[in-house]
């Protein structure tokens, strides 16, 4: 087997040969060897070697900055500087320090803070190491640093191992700059937030009176003109137009509130849409009986293509027809005399249909159709007499787009425009719904209620209303129905007595009362067993749908908003009475305005 040996030889003579000269002795030399066996010492420095080759490997290329330094110190044992005596390749990179090594750290770092100092000083004295985050100033820089004794305690020496982190400090602090102002946006926004919500609140609050002070004196003025209209013996011929002049201009003042409030609920976002699957031809039948009344008194030709098979649409039947309607009638309106207004379809998409509203009109230039969807804006229309606010277009495209569809126009001037709503199709629903005339609540038909008429063969009507020109109106239209005695108290606490103490056939409540409201009237008829089973109508100004909808969670049977058409309101009253729409002659109402 092989091993390590440390030889040595020595010639070896004679005692009398010593002073012999070698070379020339005779006799034969002897040598003297003497063999160690060193196997294990040369295996412990090729370990040794080995390992500090390792370290030195380890040394060079590990990314930190290392560094062994000298301390040096006073006569008292205290330490004045301190002397680099190894670095690392990564020394210069993470310190930014240069030619360091052999050098005092006073040479490399001039400035350098004393507590560096006398931090290393303690590390070489006491031999603890220690781990810290801390900032040189005289570098600008951060590191994150661990110091640690290398040699004994007589000998103070000391490794640093340490790694520049300003960038990570400047991120640290532009990510707590950016909080501070998020956190501060964050309170600006909660701030806005909150004044848009009172805006809001004060916009819904302002909208909210003023459509009840507006609706309010219309009720008595067309109230009253339906009546002069219908009354017996018949208006003159000049009063004949002069009641029509009033009944358009409150007909056309109340749709102009009402699209004044829709434009309103679609840019506060509190426009609630019922998304159904929608037959376009039912809704067009119906749209185009709406309007055709129009077309004849203006003479406009209507033309409807055969609407597709199975034509059902995603929409809010209603909306969808009240973008329709605004379309036909802006047709009608703004066509040529003996024009014609064309329905037509488009069908090539899968999944949408494209309803186009064709008219024979003056058309739009260019600079025209650019300004068409503004608010407010007429076009140059507004010299002619036909009344228009320049909202109705907005407003229908606003909804078209909430129920996720697109609208659009083409136009050539002299020859009219075209205007079509796309919708996305839908399957065919299992029962088509009808549009109701009127906002009804659930009531179970059968629940107990026993009718007073046998007694004085009258129906009792109790009319709460605390504004006079109402109440005058109600007595008028009463008046005409023998079978109806109408009873009436001016504020809720005396309606409320009263219905306990007639019982009344019906109740006619408007919401806005002294001292009670109608709402809270409302809730205490119904939770009274002596009088929930009496219907309730409510006849009120207040329209926005929340206050609807806050009436009919209430119990009643119908909402009526003023002002009324008095066909809907008798309507009203003879569901209530659960009599046929029949059982009066309403010959004299018929002339009373049409229905909406």
């Amino acid at each position: 087997f092989e091993f390590w040996v440390r030889m040595m030889m020595s010639p070896q003579l004679e005692a009398t040969a010593v002073d012999v000269d070698v070379e020339a002795a005779d006799e034969p030399l002897q040598l003297l060897v003497v063999i160690t066996d060193i196997t294990d010492r040369k295996v412990a420095e090729e370990k040794l070697y080995e390992s500090e080759e390792v370290h030195r490997s380890l040394f060079n290329s590990i990314d930190e900055g290392f560094c062994i330094i000298e301390m040096l110190r006073d006569k008292a044992g205290r330490p004045l500087d301190f002397r680099y005596l190894a670095t690392n390749p990564s020394f210069e990179k993470q310190s930014g320090l240069f030619g360091a090594q052999g050098r005092l750290a006073s040479e490399v770092v001039p400035g350098l803070e004393r507590r560096w100092i006398d931090l290393y000083g303690k590390v070489a004295l006491t031999g603890e190491s220690v781990r810290f985050t801390e900032r040189v100033e005289v570098l600008n820089r951060w590191f994150d640093l661990f110091a640690f004794r290398t040699g004994p305690r007589d000998r103070p020496t000391v490794g640093v191992l340490f790694t520049d982190i300003t960038q990570l400090k400047q991120t640290e602090a532009d990510r707590r700059f950016l909080d501070e102002v998020l956190l501060h946006k964050n309170a600006e926004l909660l701030d806005a937030q909150a004044l848009a919500e009172k805006a809001n609140r004060a916009k819904s609050d302002f909208l909210s009176g003023m459509s009840h002070e507006l609706r309010t004196p219309l009720t008595a003025i067309l109230g009253f003109a339906q009546l002069m209209d219908a009354s017996n013996p018949a208006p003159t011929p000049g009063q004949k137009r002069s009641l029509e002049q009033i009944l358009k201009a409150g007909w056309y003042l109340l749709d102009l509130i009402n699209e004044i409030l829709d434009l309103a609920l679609i840019e506060s976002g509190k426009m609630k849409l019922e998304m159904q699957s929608v037959s376009i031809a039912a809704v067009l039948m119906e749209c185009e009986a709406i309007v055709e009344l129009d077309a004849k008194r203006r003479g406009i030709r209507m033309q409807l293509d055969a609407t597709p098979v199975r034509a059902f649409v995603h929409a809010d039947r209603t909306r969808l027809k009240q973008a329709l309607i605004n379309l036909l009638s802006n047709a009608i309106k703004y066509n040529n005399e003996g024009g014609s207004v064309r329905l037509s379809f488009n069908v090539e998409s899968r999944t949408h249909l494209r309803i186009c509203i064709e008219d024979t009109g003056k058309g739009l230039s260019t600079s025209q159709i650019g300004q068409l969807f503004q608010p407010f804006n007429r076009l140059g229309q507004e010299s002619r007499s036909e009344p228009g606010t320049g909202i109705g277009l907005v407003m229908t495209k606003q909804l078209v787009e909430l129920m996720g569809g697109s609208i659009g126009m083409n136009s050539t001037v002299g020859k009219g425009s075209v205007f079509w709503i796309e919708l996305q199709r839908d399957t065919q629903p299992l029962t088509q719904q009808t549009t109701p005339t009127l906002v009804t609540a659930k009531v179970d038909p059968g629940q107990p209620f026993n009718s007073r008429r046998s007694l004085a063969g009258l129906y009792t009507v109790l009319y709460v209303e605390d504004n006079a020109a109402n109440l005058l109106l109600m007595q008028e239209l009463m008046a005409r129905r023998p079978d109806v005695r109408l009873l009436n108290a001016q504020d809720g606490i005396t309606g409320l007595a009263l219905a306990r103490k007639t019982l009344p056939d019906m109740i006619l409540l408007d919401t806005h009362l002294p001292g009670l409201s109608g709402i809270d009237m409302l809730r205490i008829l119904v939770s009274d067993p002596l009088t929930a089973a009496i219907p309730v109508v409510i006849l009120s100004a207040n329209a926005m749908p929340d206050e609807i909808q806050a009436g009919l969670e209430a119990g009643c049977s119908s909402y009526l908003t003023k002002p009324i058409h008095v066909k809907d309101l008798m309507r009203a009253i003879n569901l209530a009475l659960k009599l046929d729409q029949a059982h009066i002659d309403m010959g004299q109402l018929s002339q009373l305005g049409e229905l909406t």
